[in-house]
Formats: C-alpha cells, structure tokens, sequence
C-alpha cells in the first residue's frame, strides 16, 4: 500500500481546521505530536552554528512562501522545495523571536489527492518545518553581516506563545493584551492605592498586595514575600504576569493542568525577566522531555482531573491494583528476551531438543519481585502458556504447595456445566487435553494413575471412570487415603531392613513420586505449548520440592537428556524462580542447586537478577505517574521522598498512604492537582521498617564506615571539632569522609556541621556491633 502524499499547510490555518472537525481528545493528541516536532526543530535551529556569512547566492535558498499563508490553506511549493523533495528550510541563525510564530509554522499533513481538510484522517501531521517570512528579510540581507544566534530562553519563550495559541483558541497577542490591561492601576500582584487624597502629586502611591486589605499593618507580612510580589510585578515585559494570566485563562477553559503548567513555565522564560521561577523552562530539551511525557501517557496528563475521588483512585495507593512497574525495565527487558526464546523455540517446526530459560531473581523483602513474577505469568497467560504458579509458605508443607500448583492447572480442562451437561471444550483446548492425558496414561502402570488421581482432585472430574476405579480399588485393599495420607506414606522411609528384599523399598516412596511429578510435567511441555513454572518465596521451599523441579529440568535439557528423555516433542520451559537473599545461605540447598543448574552442560540458560532499591529517578517517575504530574514539578519531592524510604517499594506505598491520610499530601480542587508541604516532609522520621532495613546494610558497608559508625553511636551525634579531634588522633582514619558515605547510604543524616542517626535503631543497632 503506498504511502498517501504529504501537504504543506501553516499552523495557524491547521489549529483552525483541526478544532472543527477534531474532537476534543484527538485534536490534543495531534497537537501534542506537531509541537513534539516543533521542539525538536527548534533544538536544531538552537543548536546550529551561532553565525552565518550572507553572499550575493543566499537569498536563493530562502523560501518566499509568506505572501500566499493566508490566502489558501495549503502552500504552493517554492522552487526550492520542488528540487528537494518537499523538504522547506531555510538557514538557521537567520531565525529571530520573531521569526518564531504560527504564521511561519508549516505543517505537513497526509492528504488524498482532492486534499479535503474537512476529514479527520487528513489532519494528522507527518512532519512540521520553521521558514522565514518575507517581512523577515531587509534590503541589506545580501551584505555581509552576522546573525546572532537564537538563544534557548528565546526560543522557550517563542513556543510558550505558540503553544498558548494551539491551546487557548485564541491569538498570543491576547498575551500582550493582558499585560498592558494589567498595567492600568496595578503591578501585577500589587495593587497601587492612593491612602491619602490630599497628598501631593510626587508622594509615592502606597503598594498593596492582593488579598490584604487596606488596613492591614503591612509589618505583619514577611519583608521577602513582599519583595518577591514587587520584583515579580515590576519587571520588564511583564513576562510573570503573562506566565500567571496565561494560566489562569486556560485553567478557565477546562484545559489539563500539566498543559497549562507547561504553558505559564515556557512564558516565563522571557528574556529581559529579572525574576525567573524555579519552574520556568528556559531550555528546549526539557520542554521536549515534557512533551514525550504528555504524548507517551495521554490517559495521565491529558485528564482534567477535578474529582478528588477520582485523583485518589488514579494513586493506585489504597483500594485499587498497581498495574504498572516502576523501575524494572532493565529486569523486565531481560526476562521477556528469555520468554521470547522460548516462545519461537516452541513455535519453530525444526526443534529438536528442550529449552530452558531459568531465571532466579533475589532481592529484599518487599523490593518488588512479586511484582515482576506476576507481569511474567500475564505474559503467560496473554501468549496461551501452560503456567504453574506456587507461592511457598512457612506455614505450609512446600511439597503440598507445588502439587496444588499441578492441580490448579488441571483445574482449566475441567469443562464447564449447563443444566448439569458438561459444554464441550474449545477445539485448542480439546487438543492440548488429548496430547496431555494420552501421555500420562501411557507413562504410568495403574497403580501410578491410582495415586494421580489421589494426589490431584481435578483428575476426578477429569477421568471420572478412571477415578471410580481407583475409589474401588483402595477401598478393597483398605487404602483410603486424602493426599496428606498419601504424601506421608509416600515420603516415609523403612528404617529397619529385615530381608534383602525389603532392602529395595527403601526411599522407592520418594522416587516413586518424582517420577509421578516427572511424567506430568513431561506430559504438559509436550502439550503443544510453552510452560512457564513460578516458584516464589523458594527460601521456604525445601530440599525435595526443589529437586522435583530441579532434577527434571537437569535430565531433560541436560547433557544427558537423551539417556533420561526421548521425547522430542516438547516446546521448552521457563522456570523463574524468586527468593530473599539475605534468608538464603551462600552454602544451602537451593544455592546449590542454581551452581548446579548454572554448570550443566545442554539447553539450559541460567540468569540470575538481583531487585535493588529504587533510584531517586524512578521514585519521581513514580510520583509524576500517580499524581499525574510532570516530572519536573515531582522533582524536589521525590529527593524528599527518596530520602525517608530509601528507594524500597514497599516503604515507598506505606510513606505516601501516610502522608495523604495525614492531609500533608492533598488534592487541591481549585488548582486540580497534588500539592503538598515540603517543609512538613523534610520534618517527619524514617519509619521504623526502614530503619530495620537500614541496619541490615550496616554489616555491608565498608569495615572503615562500621567503625567511624561505631565511634559515632558512642555520642549520639558528632560535630565537626569531634570530627577532627578524633581525625588528629589513632582512632579512624578519614572520618569525615567516612560520615559522608554512611549518609548517602541513608544512616546518618547531616545537618549542617552535625552528623546525626536517622532513627534510635540505628545507633542502637551499630552501638550493638562494638564487642
């Protein structure tokens, strides 16, 4: 299918099209892309070289396409344009502010050959390209002289004027507008009012902040704050004025908060502005960086969010699930390459052998593995999986644990009922029954199936002859047993041998079962689909339950898979595996049996990963997501909030609920947003499970930060003349330099010359280490 013909159109003729035949959302999402582009056209005019040597030849390169923008809604092509393709340029340190407006914008759109603008399909922009008007060039452009370069805070300034015109309906003069009607008895903020009548012409006017009346004793309010106003109110251009006002009209138009945010910190950019607020944009790239933000999650930052409720619900921090992961791209990247493997291994008609991708993530309690092991059995789930999955407990046997997992599975074949008819299955799932049971059936004698059917009670309702027989068949030898039962025996072991014929029994209850285990999970890899096994929390899994998994994997994709299997129908597995690394000895079991695993030779693919803590980049890009702001304006509260839960996801949710339920944190109806007191965080505590999970690094840390810690929890808190009275002395080498990294590690804080513990534990807990 060819692609359809690209069309140059201005933008200020595309906003009026565009807004009556778009609806509302699409008409943001187009708008969002064109200045997306136009960022990224003007970080390149930015960027280019600072001057330009003009000759007699450079006004051929100059499009004249100015006279006909307003005339028609497409542009008629210059010579120029027809030799390059299409393409429209023209040289780039030419470019003045203003150069920069809609009128000079062009946008090419994809159009049929009748270019109808009156279709939706036809507005959507391919390509947005900056030329100069012809009122633009002066009768000495051909001499030789140097352009200055367009500065970045220029160009922020220019876009915050375009995108106000995108946004606001409305021309950017409305701007200037604004400014001068805001100067007829008033400096911005500041009220000017005449206190005294009969006072003569040169007395200075008295100034009044908004909202404090004329009475007020003006000693009352902070000296700064009325400063600030007066500066901010008085400079030149009136740019805070222009920022603030712009604002407040598209916050009346009902416009999303993050565009009108997005709008008043690019207008605030104004050079000639003495008084810049710390949330104007005066580079390109983080205007660009905002609008990516904007485009990539429409559902977050183009919602008008008025209903608190509905912003609380959005947080995904109390009632609701939190779908999306946070900060394990790099681990998410890695297992879906490995599920990926398996999947064309599975689907690839030449296999010839099994394939296992075998991933085991560790990581603290809490760190998030849960999280990333329940994203992979959606994949799963997604792509038609044969998925176990089994959560070990302390509480429960680990054996019982993994054959509920089987049973859970079989559980899917079960057909659903009707009047007490049983529906026929779907024709795959039919398929993949037959495959399966056909091969157990034929792998096991009848005293095995007995004991499947007792082991698993899906088989019941699955093979219900099968099961009567077995039913039959215990009660005469007086065998009745639950699973428990049948477990028990099977585990139990003779530990008196009489004969040499008893002699063989012994541990055949064991074996007797793996191989039971064995033939099902033969039997579900040779279905036809992939199998993906989870085992989480394998630090209260034992030692059996982790061969059974194990040792089935090692025989069938090992280096002597075709002594143990002969089967070469089977489409491959992956096994993903989670435990706590600081409950899992270097020297146990399962450690073991991940070296053993790592170092059989065959189709095995080991990988292990390790969940750390979050960075103070992904907690802000947490915050930005649930409180749908932009990054930028979560920036200092995400240092906050780094620095009371230590990047730990599970500290992290708790912080948040605390500080929303403590109205620290609240949604602002009148400015539709977060808003939040930064002094108040700052002055709350760690909690006490961060401090616990802070003093489990203690023991990793360097042994020269131990023992500066050690003196340190001695004095409870050190100033710097402790510091370098102890540094003159034998005691710790480099005290001071030690501090500094025990507070970037979160115990230790630092307040000014004091170095103080985080919480009581802390000390306590290093207090504890000295012998």
């Amino acid at each position: 299918m060819s692609e359809r013909p690209s069309a140059p159109i201005s933008l200020s003729n595309w906003i009026k099209r565009a807004r009556v035949y778009l609806s509302r959302d699409d008409y943001l999402l187009c708008a969002i892309k064109i200045l997306l582009a136009l960022t990224n056209r003007l970080r390149h005019i930015v960027g280019s070289d600072s001057s330009v040597q003009i000759n007699d030849s450079c006004d051929a390169s100059l499009s004249s396409w100015s006279d006909s923008m307003d005339n028609a809604d497409f542009l008629p092509p210059s010579s120029d344009e027809k030799k390059a393709g299409g393409a429209l340029s023209s040289p780039l340190s030419l470019f003045r502010i203003e150069d920069i407006v809609s009128e000079s914008v062009v946008v090419f759109v994809q159009t049929n050959n009748n270019r109808d603008l009156s279709s939706p399909d036809n507005l959507v922009a391919t390509e947005v390209e900056i030329v100069q008007p012809n009122n633009a060039q002066d009768s000495n452009l051909c001499d030789v002289f140097e352009t200055p370069q367009l500065s970045q805070r220029d160009a922020c300034f220019a876009l915050g004027k375009i995108l106000f015109e995108v946004f606001s309906e409305t021309s950017s003069q409305f701007l200037d507008e604004m400014g001068q009607q805001n100067n007829e008895g008033s400096l911005g903020n500041l009220h000017i009012v005449d206190t005294d009548s009969n006072k003569q012409s040169n007395d200075a006017p008295k100034i009044i902040p908004v909202g404090v009346d004329e009475q007020d004793d003006l000693d009352d309010i902070a000296l700064p704050e009325l400063k600030r106003a007066f500066i901010s109110s008085t400079t030149h251009g009136n740019s805070p004025t222009k920022s603030i006002k712009a604002n407040e009209y598209l916050q009346s138009q009902n416009l999303p908060p993050s565009i009108c945010q997005l709008v008043s910190d690019l207008l605030a950019a104004e050079e000639g502005n003495p008084f810049v607020p710390d949330t104007a944009l005066v580079s390109l790239e983080e205007a660009q960086q905002d609008l990516l933000q904007i485009k990539s999650h429409p559902e977050r930052f183009l919602d008008s969010h008025s209903c608190p409720r509905k912003a609380l619900d959005d947080t995904a921090l109390f009632d609701q699930a939190d779908e999306v992961l946070y900060g394990r791209d790099k681990e998410l990247g890695i297992l879906t390459k490995m599920a990926t493997r398996v999947h064309l291994h599975a689907q690839s008609p030449e296999r010839k052998d099994f394939l296992c991708e075998a991933a085991f993530i560790s990581g603290h309690s809490g760190s998030g593995k849960s999280s990333i092991i329940k994203r992979l059995v959606s994949y799963g789930n997604a792509n038609d999986w044969s998925v176990f999955f089994c959560k070990f407990d302390r509480q429960v046997s680990p054996l019982s644990i993994l054959i509920q997992s089987f049973d859970a599975y079989f559980e899917k074949f079960i057909p659903n009922q009707v009047g007490g008819v049983y529906l026929p299955r779907e024709p795959s799932m039919q398929d993949m029954f037959d495959r399966i049971s056909q091969l157990i059936i034929s792998s096991v004698d009848n005293d095995g199936f007995c004991h499947l059917c007792q082991l698993l009670p899906s088989f019941s309702q699955l093979f219900p002859m099968a099961s009567q027989y077995a039913h039959q068949r215990n009660t005469q030898i007086g065998s009745v047993a639950g699973q428990d039962d049948l477990l028990a025996g099977f585990m139990k072991q003779t530990s008196q041998v009489t004969n040499a014929s008893s002699a063989g029994n012994i541990g055949s209850g064991r074996n007797r079962l793996i191989h039971l285990l064995h033939t099902v999970i033969k039997a579900v890899c040779a279905g036809g689909h992939p199998v993906l096994v989870c085992a989480e929390d394998l630090q209260w899994a034992d030692a059996f339950t982790i061969d059974v998994i194990g040792d089935y994997i090692i025989q069938t994709a090992g280096y002597y898979s075709s002594v143990f299997s002969s089967d070469k129908n089977s489409c491959g597995m992956m096994l993903l595996g989670s435990f706590r690394d600081d409950e899992v000895p270097e020297e146990g079991f399962l450690m073991d049996k991940i070296k053993l695993l790592e170092e059989t030779q065959g189709s095995i693919n080991v990988t292990r990963l390790f969940i750390g803590e979050l960075t103070e980049q992904d907690i802000n890009g947490m915050l930005s997501f649930k409180f749908c702001l932009l990054m930028r304006h979560t920036q200092e509260l995400a240092q906050l909030v780094y620095l009371k839960t230590r990047g730990h996801p599970l500290f992290f949710v708790a912080f948040l609920r605390s500080m929303i339920r403590g109205n620290i944190i609240s949604f602002s109806v009148k400015a539709r947003r977060w808003t939040w007191d930064d002094t108040a965080i700052d002055l709350q505590m760690i909690s006490e499970g961060v401090a616990e999970f802070l003093t489990k690094k203690l023991k990793r840390l360097p042994n020269d930060v131990i023992e500066t810690l050690k003196v340190a929890s001695c004095f409870g808190q050190v100033n710097m003349s402790i510091i370098q009275l102890l540094d003159s002395g034998q005691f710790v080498p480099n005290m001071l330099g030690a501090l500094d990294l025990a507070v970037t590690e979160g115990i230790v804080e630092k307040a000014g010359p004091i170095f103080a513990f985080s919480h009581d534990m802390l000390q306590e807990s290093t207090y504890n280490l000295i012998p």
